[in-house]
């Protein structure tokens, strides 16, 4: 019998006048789920199809994407995402009950900003691979410096915007040499279709600089997650982020690339779930104590 697959509802929730489209699914404590750069938060559905009878899974989409918006390439800025993802943050939390905040990538990037700036809404944080390549440049760390060399300025040049030798390089490293070749027409399409989002996105975190004194303000208990074939910034990134927080722990998924959130749902949600019991708020239902 394959696994459940969380079916959304969408629900829109205000941002200073600004809609945040958020994805919901499941009964219980809340579990907000951040998406990756291209991906959309429909993608979080495997992995949430495995806490539907513990958890309120809360997925909302970034700005560029779904009904979040709006979206201007040449007025958009970080804030913007940090801003929609802490709306959806606060409205999950309503009902009283903290927040198990994750973020996946460029959404852990964004999960770590609002875990800095809202403490008090948390019960746990939890980041699959965030892109914090500044702590890279804090370190001086030259094999993680050097793996991100492809992304060079030919790429990433405004006046010319999105390409497809960007999503190319995009899609190609995070998954494998030659993958955007082998991806069907339509998946090239819908990746098109969001690719001025992904171009800005991509040129923020690779222009970030950010050190770790701004991580180690983080007061979540937090669990950094990478994968054991995950690039070597990817996996440099993680171990440095885990030093920065006073309280965080650092997992490697076997077997796992810098996309298991979505395709290896089964250690990914395992690894999670444990986690979001281990700081359950006392105030909250025995439903979240069943097992991965």
């Amino acid at each position: 019998m394959p696994p459940p697959v969380a079916r959304f509802h969408s629900h829109i929730v205000d941002r200073e006048g600004d809609p945040v489209e958020v994805l919901r699914a499941g009964e219980g404590p809340p579990v907000v789920l951040v998406h990756a750069s291209g991906m959309g938060a429909a993608r979080w559905a495997r992995l949430a199809g495995q806490w539907l009878d513990r958890y309120t899974v809360h997925a909302p989409q970034l700005v560029g994407y779904g009904g979040t918006g709006p979206f201007d390439p040449a007025r958009w800025r970080v804030a913007d995402d940090e801003a929609a993802v802490e709306r959806a943050v606060e409205a999950a939390a309503e009902a009283g009950a903290p927040v198990h905040l994750v973020g996946h990538s460029f959404g852990g990037w964004l999960a770590l900003r609002v875990a800095r700036r809202r403490p008090g809404l948390l019960a746990s944080l939890a980041v699959y691979e965030p892109t914090v390549f500044g702590l890279l440049h804090a370190a001086h760390d030259a094999p993680g410096l050097a793996d991100l060399a492809l992304f060079d300025d030919r790429l990433l040049d405004p006046e010319r915007g999105v390409t497809d030798a960007l999503l190319g390089a995009f899609v190609d490293y995070w998954n494998q040499t030659d993958f955007w070749q082998a991806m069907s027409p339509a998946q090239r399409g819908a990746l098109r279709a969001v690719g001025p989002k992904v171009f800005v996105e991509v040129r923020a975190v690779l222009g970030d600089r950010t050190g770790p004194a701004m991580w180690a303000a983080i007061e979540a208990p937090t669990r950094v997650l990478y994968g054991a074939r995950t690039t070597p910034a990817a996996a440099a990134a993680a171990r440095l982020l885990a030093e920065a927080i006073p309280d965080a722990e650092l997992i490697a998924i076997e077997r796992a690339g810098h996309l298991a959130p979505l395709v290896r749902v089964g250690p990914i949600g395992a690894a999670l779930a444990a986690h979001f019991a281990r700081h359950r708020p006392p105030q909250l239902t025995d439903r979240a104590d069943r097992g991965p």
